[in-house]
């Protein structure tokens, strides 16, 4: 690369060497796509103030040069893949900050006119300056592609190397598969141009090195694209664990790596029943981990515990059937008439005792479990949350810090008539929302990740009465916003209130 030998440009270098150093650490923070152009107009304006018209004019086209070839390629990537799921509310957003980097771009491009004839700045001047800005640039397009499965939540690595299930894998492959994208459309478009514009200036050498380039980047975007068909063929082969009565089967079989997986598939989801057979089985190591995990999660599954159970009675495993009746006999202090292994019609009737009994039990509001850690690390307590509509300045408890936190909500939300509604949330950072009758939730929302859209939506079309939903939330630091709306063609877009929102209530004690 060629550095200049001015101080100030040794210390810039460094400082934006630094910069994207820690991007690519904490690959997660959103700066890299704004922060870049930023600084540069901000160092742009303090050297206009300070008459350095030439520093300036180098920052603006620098600023103008990343909108037009990063900033904008990577948002039109964003906005596609958004509106390929059907989540227009952020591909709505990506389309406006599209349309707000072109203005920018615009009014860089001719800032920057205007400060090299304020410096009547030299075609020498210009020149070596437009050089230092072409190592910046190819530093940028060379990285943005990488870090961009950090802005949008997916730690392609970790999830390759740790990944023990189907939906690991799927959403490594989505990263892959962006990255390649972005290779093609920030790198080799970037050194595609670079090449023409060289060779209209009759730099042919250099020209014919930046056309060299393409290939490099190209293969790059082939290597990532080989990664996701590997990460897909992988998740193929663990799907087979969605179902629930395979992986509850599986809980037996004569292989220690199929068991783990499918109770690590059980934990995952919060299947109480299923990890409850865990906890019984005859294999130490199955039995182990299922009741460590027990011990670690008592809110998560105390919170989901009846409701699953009375669900399991459904189960074609008979041993979640027995698992299942005994755990509710003990919830309710008495006997229903159900037997494990009773005929068909018997256990069918003493199914709708049971769900009776349930539904006795609804109380308004989410069950909400709160842990320290973003990654829902330390369970801290449970509490009813009557709506879902949350600012917090401060910490949500004494017991848990300001920042770095995570939030389950589970429950069951009320539709008061068959439709299409529109479901959204605010949140700062990550959320994430499943909707359905289990053991069948669909994942409408996912935003896991603090590069923060604002306002996430989707749109799906629900029958009358309860269905079971389940909300994912972090806080990483400072602000901290999880707000839950709907709308319809009935009613405008407002916070879901309580008394379309319940969970079971055991104890009459919500706190």
């Amino acid at each position: 690369m060629r550095i200049s030998d001015s101080r100030f440009w040794r210390v810039v270098y460094v400082v934006v060497s630094i910069l994207i150093l820690i991007s690519i650490i904490f690959v997660s923070r959103s700066w890299a796509v704004y922060g870049a152009p930023i600084i540069s107009l901000k160092r742009a304006e303090k050297f206009e103030r300070d008459g350095k018209f030439l520093l300036a004019a180098a920052d603006r086209e620098y600023a103008a040069d990343f909108y037009e070839f990063v900033s904008i390629p990577q948002f039109q990537d964003d906005m596609d893949y958004f509106q390929k799921i059907g989540d227009e509310g952020r591909a709505d957003f990506c389309r406006n900050t599209i349309t707000g980097f072109r203005k920018s771009m615009k009014l860089c491009r001719k800032m920057a006119e205007k400060d090299r004839i304020k410096g009547n700045l030299t075609e020498e001047q210009i020149e070596k300056y437009r050089n230092k800005n072409l190592t910046r640039m190819l530093a940028g397009a060379e990285i943005y592609p990488l870090m961009h499965n950090g802005q949008m939540g997916i730690d392609v690595k970790a999830l390759e190397k740790n990944g023990e299930l189907a939906e690991d894998f799927e959403k490594a492959a989505e990263g892959r598969d962006r990255t390649a994208r972005l290779y093609e459309k920030i790198t080799v478009a970037w050194v595609l141009h670079q090449a023409e514009v060289l060779e209209k200036n009759g730099k042919t050498e250099l020209a014919a090195e930046y056309r060299g380039k393409e290939g490099i980047y190209r293969q790059k975007a082939e290597s990532h694209y080989q990664k996701a068909a590997e990460d897909r063929q992988k998740a193929k082969e663990l799907r087979k664990f969605e179902d629930v009565e395979y992986a509850m089967e599986a809980l037996t079989g004569d292989d220690p790596s199929i068991r783990k997986l499918a109770l690590r598939k059980m934990i995952r989801d919060a299947n109480y029943p299923g990890v409850l057979k865990a906890a019984r089985s005859a294999y130490p190591d199955v039995s182990q981990m299922a009741k460590e995990a027990l011990e670690d999660s008592k809110k998560l599954f105390g919170a989901v515990k009846a409701d699953q159970l009375v669900l399991a009675l459904r189960s074609g495993d008979v041993d979640v059937r027995k698992v299942a009746i005994e755990e509710l006999e003990k919830l309710a202090g008495t006997k229903f008439g159900y037997s494990h292994d009773a005929a068909e019609s018997d256990r069918n009737a003493a199914l709708e005792q049971w769900q009776g009994w349930l539904m006795a039990r609804l109380k308004n509001g989410l069950s909400g479990i709160y842990y320290k850690g973003k990654n829902f690390d330390k369970e801290i307590l449970a509490r009813a949350d009557k709506v879902i509509d949350f600012e917090w300045k401060d910490n949500p408890h004494e017991a848990l810090p300001k920042d770095k936190f995570s939030v389950r909500w589970i429950g069951k939300i009320k539709i008061p008539k068959a439709g299409k509604y529109t479901l959204s949330v605010k949140a700062d950072d990550g959320a994430k929302i499943w909707i359905g009758r289990m053991p069948n939730l669909e994942q409408v929302i996912f935003n896991w990740s603090e590069y923060s859209y604002a306002a996430h939506t989707k749109e799906v079309y629900l029958e009358e009465g309860l269905h079971d939903v389940k909300i994912e939330y972090f806080e990483n630091s400072k602000n901290a916003t999880m707000k839950l709306f709907w709308d319809s063609e009935d009613m405008k877009k407002h916070i879901i209130p309580e008394e379309n929102l319940f969970h079971v209530s055991l104890t009459g004690n919500d706190e």
